[in-house]
């Protein structure tokens, strides 16, 4: 054989090697799959989400988009996202159509809280809740503007909110497939390969991977649990950190809680790990965060054991498999638990 022909061969051989890589990535759906560097192929969720068509949640940009009265006004993280595109399965969207009532979301970084004191609608109509949602790991960076927070002296009644069901407003939801259309992306290769390759000669992975006990998710490794590493950052909290912590959202809690129509609630998402970590098989490095919390002074949500338990019924993708977040079934059971523990549905004799 020539040499031109071997040489020919072997560029034909690396060529194909490599497309056949390319085509067989899924791109990236997932932000612990990305940062991580797995495969979507492996860990991207199978089970179709329900979504429903359209959203029934304003999604303010700045205070600006608060130019009328709402009932509900959360302000939150990335678990209170609301996608421009779908799909609509988020726990604010089951809330507004259980309920029939009318609610704006404001991320952290485009409204502080004191800012609604100061708001006219906010003054003159205050909402009958007001939702604060912070995910656990986000905890210890939170209102870090409160300064010398103390628990107040006087204690945070916290009335049901009353409320009568619309039938109408509860339609079906459709089936959400996940995108996974195989295409040429040299982009999600190259990802793959770049970050797989600092992993190797770096201790620090920003994904971590655990073998549970059960399965948990629709993936194709459904008893594998990717979470992320920043879950690891409240082991190194002190209990002195923790109090302040806890002080800060007492201080919150009354603060915004000054209009007596008002219900003030704090909404505090489990990290994907403190809700598996009984699943996973041996020792494992979390500790548990939410429950150091003083809460006494608050009204705050118990997510950790719905969804825990959620988990334990057998529940799949709970929290999505490739993601930090939950999928369909989380939303469900959030938005349940919040129906059950802040408001009390009207009877037919009652509305009368």
């Amino acid at each position: 054989m020539k040499p031109r022909h071997l040489i020919l061969i072997i560029y034909l051989f690396i060529g194909f090697s490599i497309s056949f890589f390319v085509w067989s990535l899924e791109p990236y759906s997932g932000d612990l799959t990305r940062i991580g560097g797995y495969s979507e192929n492996d860990h991207g969720w199978n089970l179709d989400r329900l979504s429903y068509t359209k959203s029934k949640v304003s999604k303010a940009s700045n205070l600006d988009d608060y130019n009328h009265p709402f009932d509900i006004v959360v302000i939150g993280d990335s678990f209170s996202d609301i996608p421009l595109n779908g799909p609509y399965d988020n726990w604010q969207e089951h809330l507004v159509r259980e309920t029939g009532m009318s609610l704006v979301r404001f991320h952290h970084n485009q409204v502080k809280p004191q800012e609604l004191l100061d708001h006219p609608i906010y003054l003159n109509t205050p909402p009958k809740l007001l939702l604060f949602e912070v995910v656990e790991h986000g905890l210890q960076d939170a209102l870090t503007f409160l300064q010398n927070p103390k628990y107040p002296q006087v204690s945070n009644d916290f009335q049901q909110i009353l409320y009568s069901k619309k039938s109408s407003e509860l339609i079906p939801m459709t089936p959400w497939p996940r995108p996974n259309n195989i295409t040429l992306k040299f982009d999600t290769a190259v990802h793959f390969l770049k970050t797989n390759l600092k992993q190797l000669f770096s201790s620090k992975h920003k994904a971590l991977s655990f073998q549970l006990s059960t399965p948990c998710f629709s993936s194709q490794k459904r008893s594998t649990l990717l979470t992320y590493y920043g879950d690891l950052r409240r082991n190194n909290i002190s209990e002195k950190e923790w109090d302040l912590i806890s002080r800060r959202f007492a201080s919150l809690t009354y603060l915004l809680g000054n209009q007596k129509q008002t219900q003030v609630v704090l909404m505090f998402p489990p990290d994907k790990s403190s809700v598996y970590s009984p699943f996973i098989v041996g020792d494992h490095p979390f500790k548990p965060g939410i429950k150091r919390l003083n809460l006494s002074h608050t009204k705050t949500l118990n997510l950790l054991q719905p969804l825990q338990e959620g988990a334990k019924n057998g529940q799949l993708d709970i929290y999505l498999p490739n993601d930090t977040h939950w999928g369909s079934a989380g939303h469900k059971i959030v938005a349940d638990a919040i129906l059950e523990q802040l408001f009390t549905s009207l009877s037919s004799e009652q509305r009368r």
